[in-house]
């Protein structure tokens, strides 16, 4: 097919998902589709507790005030190569330096809506690259916008960094059938190492599924070659297909390695091999029910569904009408074996092991569902693309057996609106009767040639062509409004699911105001610390949250966090502390709406950001309230660096609040007694439990903790004192609560409702002396540095100390820190596995610290490698290729001269 064409349907192709998508977007009131005061964002769950700060940092590192290679806004701190790779490498993410960041939630839609235009961009190219002029044009468009508003995207919209993987699978696959029909890697190459660059999680699963597809082409391919050859040309192009792949890898190295690297120190670190077992997750039978107008969400999720359109299910079904005489019975056992593996490819653990890239992969169990529908969608553009041979009554015959097993399975288990199933069935009857009507009307029965393009210049006409124009039209317009119809219907009724809670107006007013808070408190004090806050962008009623991403949005150092990409050292720590984290539920954030005042102290945090107070810290009534936040000042945070008299002693303890006592205790080498038991009795009832406390006199704040054996996932309230609430025991819910108290208060309560008692298995009630930890701190302050300059990634400080004594830095280890003092090479020392301590010398200590991205430099060398191997074999190729043409044309003009 000629590039023009191409061209034309792709951007066709893209074209029709745009109309359909602004359509919904504008009935939806989605943003930019309607005014902010009263349009509705996509960005839900993850996009909102995650992506759209992440894309607000991403605008920092293009406008070069932020930088990947470190960072003290995430957790307390780490290089962000891995949350770049997995997050935000995606090319569209570069159209960020034109948004301001109060317009994130806006750029959020518009890169959802053109990353689906994409998918079907991508999939017409892979549609008329492999199929070309066979493929008739309204399929074409209609199976590539099946492709761009599969159920998939519609449902994983929020994961915005998945949809890379989706517009380029079709890129992929064409470089794998180029390679096979070809011999040439150059595209496979190309795209795998860009696939992978953009998003290594998808690109991974895209790298598993080419090897499978490689199979399924190559079968093809060599059914239509010669019995003797068969054997020969399949390892020739397996060879070409696994070094087309290894080029593409070697060419995502710069990326790709450091990100490994990270991955190792994080949840990704080990594989989950106890899935690796036989046996079905399911039942196969699923993907059929499932597939139905607006299917696939469950309770927040997604199920088993692969809908891409009435006329995918329809083509894929229908290859098995297609005659014999067009389509070989081993072909035909072929497209068989692609649908058995479709069928088992969700539902086999060993392939669902494999495709979930060796791990469980909590919280979105359908990953990969996009696999299905290409799959789905290339078995209905075979069909397609061989109109002219189908058996209709055989057709007739299979379409009405699928429909009888669909509702048969709808009876058995009905859908909660039933309705839909049959407007399914429906859906898929009229487009099986478009499709009888395109064939018969534009198909000359005598020639079997496709009327609906109109003749060469000089060609005879057969008499019909004056009329097949106007019929061709009438029947691509019947079969696109119908396509149209049918992918509106649909993904409005999917993405009304995932509106924003609150009108889009809301965000750029909190941005706004937020900045201007972060921007105050860093001119009222100019020297390196850490910033928290207990309210973030969103607070549900009872106060649950997960926005713990602000620090890296609005660019101020702070301990917490939420990422896929963590380093377990650092959670594994915090928690010790009393902050509680969600790593072994595989959404890894630190969860905090309070303060652990020792805890910070000790990792320097000097400013709190909070609508209520906490006793010890100190409001700063210069700095003005914003986002119903003010200003706290924290009189006993430490600097980030002081000298220690000798290591300190790993703490083992059984509470955090034990923890935090021999913390300090370890560190100052005198018993500290920060926190005591406070004294309690506890009284049930049907609503849950009650707990009242007898306080202690004194300068004192008040800490809870019930540690629960099984978490109740509808979890339970905390009513504290009368004065704060919080979630308990479910996700994203905190471990220590603050107990406010005021002076001379001689009880406090704290009232547990809606919980199951019985999990309860140590309650602690704690008193913190502020008195004690304003001595203890007061004291180490006086081993501060006498010199300190810190940026993230450079850290330059002088101190004067005596032979034997460490520097103790609340600074995360991490092999990419290059260390000297007075001009040698140091190693630190590490504590509790998170933080570093320096050896000193006697005297004045003259210390730098650089951070490289570990194995950066080795990696730039890999894919320069990379593309040199692919640049020289597309040469060789060329040059071959020239040789072959120059022997032809010799040959040519040989047999013309004799004769």
């Amino acid at each position: 097919m000629q590039l023009k064409k191409r061209l034309g349907l792709s951007a066709a192709s893209a074209a029709f998902v745009f109309i359909v998508l602004a359509i919904v977007f504008r009935q939806l009131h989605i943003v930019p589709f309607s005014s902010c005061e009263s349009g509705f964002s996509l960005a839900t769950d993850d996009a909102y507790f995650q992506y759209i700060d992440y894309l607000a940092y991403m605008k920092d590192v293009l406008s070069g005030r932020q930088s990947v290679r470190y960072s003290f806004a995430s957790f307390l701190g780490q290089n962000n190569i891995a949350l770049f790779s997995y997050y935000l490498a995606s090319p569209f993410n570069l159209a960020l330096l034109f948004v301001p960041k109060e317009n994130i939630l806006v750029f959020f839609d518009m890169m959802i809506l053109f990353k689906f235009c994409t998918s079907a961009f991508t999939f017409s190219w892979f549609a008329t690259g492999r199929f070309g002029q066979a493929l008739p044009s309204p399929f074409c468009i209609a199976l590539s916008a099946g492709y761009g508003l599969m159920q998939y995207l519609l449902h994983q919209n929020y994961n915005m960094s998945y949809l890379d993987g989706v517009y380029m699978l079709p890129l992929m696959m064409l470089g794998v059938y180029r390679v096979i029909e070809k011999n040439k890697i150059t595209t496979l190459s190309l795209t795998t190492g860009l696939a992978i660059i953009f998003n290594w999680y998808t690109a991974g699963i895209n790298c598993i599924f080419s090897g499978f597809y490689f199979l399924f082409e190559t079968g093809l391919f060599l059914v239509k070659s010669k019995e003797g050859r068969r054997f020969k040309l399949f390892f020739q192009r397996a060879f070409r297909y696994v070094s087309g792949m290894l080029f593409g890898v070697l060419t995502s190295a710069t990326v790709f390695v450091p990100t490994i690297y990270e991955l190792r120190l994080g949840k990704a670190g080990d594989f989950d091999w106890y899935l690796l077992e036989g046996g079905l997750l399911g039942n196969p039978a699923e993907l059929i029910h499932n597939y139905y107008l607006t299917s696939g969400y469950i309770d927040g999720g997604m199920f088993n569904t692969i809908f891409c359109g009435s006329f995918a299910i329809l083509g894929a079904i229908g290859i098995f009408a297609v005659s014999r005489d067009v389509m070989p019975r081993k072909e035909k056992l072929i497209y068989l074996a692609m649908f058995v593996f479709l069928a088992f490819m969700f539902y086999w653990r060993p392939l669902f092991f494999i495709f979930s890239l060796l791990k469980k992969g909590a919280g979105h169990s359908g990953r990969y569902l996009y696999l299905g529908c290409f799959i789905l969608l290339y078995l209905a553009l075979v069909f397609y693309s061989r109109l002219e041979a189908v058996r209709w009554k055989a057709f007739a015959c299979i379409t009405a057996a699928y429909l009888a097993v669909f509702t048969a399975l709808l009876f058995r288990e009905p859908l909660e609106i039933p309705n839909r199933g049959y407007y399914t069935a429906a859906a898929i009857l009229t487009a099986a009767v478009l499709v009888y009507c395109y064939s018969r009307f534009l198909i000359n029965n005598g020639d079997k040639q496709n009327l609906s393009a109109p003749a060469d210049e000089g060609e005879p006409s057969d008499g019909h062509g004056f009329f097949a124009g106007y019929i061709s039209a009438a029947a691509a317009v019947f079969i696109l409004a119908f396509c149209s119809f049918e992918a509106w219907y649909n993904s409005g009724r999917v993405l009304s699911l995932y509106l924003s809670d609150e009108s889009a107006a809301a965000f750029p007013q909190y941005e706004r105001a937020e900045q201007k808070l972060v921007d105050s408190i860093k001119a009222y004090y100019t020297d390196f610390y850490r910033i928290t806050q207990t309210q973030t962008r969103t607070m549900r009623y009872d106060e649950e949250t997960a926005n713990y991403n602000e620090p890296i949005a609005f660019d101020y150092p702070s301990i917490d966090g939420y990422t896929s990409t963590p380093h377990v050292s650092q959670f594994k720590f915090m928690k010790k502390g009393g902050y509680r984290n969600e790593l072994d539920a595989g959404t890894p954030s630190v969860c905090r709406n309070i303060s652990i005042l020792p805890f910070d102290s000790l990792l320097g945090v000097r400013y709190l950001m909070s609508p209520f107070e906490i006793n010890g810290f100190e409001k700063v009534d210069v700095l003005e309230r914003e986002n119903g936040k003010d200003v706290y000042e924290n009189p006993f945070a430490l600097p980030v660096a002081f000298k220690v008299s000798q290591a300190p002693a790993v703490p083992k303890a059984e509470n955090p609040f034990e923890y935090n006592n021999l913390l300090y205790e370890s560190i100052t080498g005198k018993e500290a007694g920060l926190f005591s038991p406070v004294q309690f009795t506890r009284a049930d009832d049907e609503d849950g439990r009650t707990y009242e406390l007898s306080l202690p006199q004194g300068n004192i704040d008040v800490f809870g903790y019930l540690p629960w054996s099984e978490r109740v996932w509808g979890g339970a309230d905390l009513d504290i004192n009368g004065k704060l609430t919080f979630p308990y025991s479910r996700w994203n819910g905190i471990d220590l609560f603050y107990i406010p108290v005021d002076k001379g208060d001689k009880v406090a309560y704290t009232e547990l409702k809606g919980y199951n008692t019985e999990n309860i298995v140590d309650e602690q009630f704690y008193s913190l002396d502020l008195d004690k930890l304003g001595e203890i701190t007061q004291e180490l302050k006086t081993h501060a540095c006498d010199s300190l300059d810190i940026t993230d990634g450079d850290i330059a400080l002088t101190v004067t100390a005596k032979d034997g004594e460490k520097l103790f830095t609340s600074i995360p280890a991490d092999r990419g820190w290059t260390i000297t003092r007075n001009g040698q090479m140091t190693e630190p020392e590490i504590f509790e596995k998170c933080l570093m301590l320096i050896p000193l010398e006697d005297g004045i200590n003259n210390i730098t610290m650089t951070y490289h991205i570990p194995y950066l430099k080795e990696s730039l060398w890999i894919s320069a490698i990379g593309l040199i191997l692919i640049l020289a074999d597309f040469m060789v190729l060329k040059k071959r290729s020239v040789v072959q043409q120059r022997i032809r044309c010799r040959v040519k003009y040989s047999l013309r001269s004799r004769n």
